[in-house]
């Protein structure tokens, strides 16, 4: 209750005011009924962890999505490309934490990951991308290095989206 109360008077950060417009956008793709409704479709709240669940993960995501939108535009991308990276981002934040509850939950959610994302179709350069971004979405991890601008931005998004969010919701 009392972290309730200290929450509540604290004011928004200047993040979701400045970007509202990225925000926004993020969180319409959260609710297309395309592709991403579908790997929604694949998360037990029940195997989410306390803290971790569903309102988590759908914060993180749809943050992730508006860093890539913003980053997109201030790196140049083509309109195109940048929509498809922050929809590979929101992907990745809805199923980053599937694996919560079990021992090296990243590694392990990004192979389930991509187990969801081969059945529902995805693009193989997409599908790597939400992966190699759940696999390095743990803090105080070593991180591998992916070597392609695209990619590294889906992950560094999820990685700052994820550690907004530090501790329960």
């Amino acid at each position: 209750m009392l972290s309730r109360q200290v929450a509540a008077a604290l004011p928004q950060p200047v993040f979701y005011g400045t970007h509202a417009e990225a925000i926004l956008y993020a969180a319409g793709l959260l609710a297309d009924p395309g592709l991403v409704q579908l790997c929604r479709t694949h998360l037990d709240e029940t195997l989410l962890e306390c803290g971790h669940g569903i309102c988590h993960c759908e914060a993180v995501a749809r943050d992730a999505g508006a860093i890539v939108m913003i980053e997109g535009e201030l790196r140049s991308y083509g309109k195109t490309e940048t929509r498809e990276l922050a929809e590979a981002a929101v992907i990745a934040g809805l199923l980053h934490d599937i694996k919560r509850r079990e021992d090296d939950h990243a590694v392990r959610g990004s192979a389930e990951a991509d187990r969801i994302l081969s059945a529902l179709g995805m693009d193989a350069r997409r599908r790597y991308y939400v992966t190699y971004a759940i696999r390095n979405h743990e803090a105080f991890k070593e991180t591998c290095d992916l070597g392609d601008e695209a990619g590294c931005l889906v992950s560094d998004a999820l990685y700052d989206a994820d550690k907004f969010r530090w501790g329960p919701e």
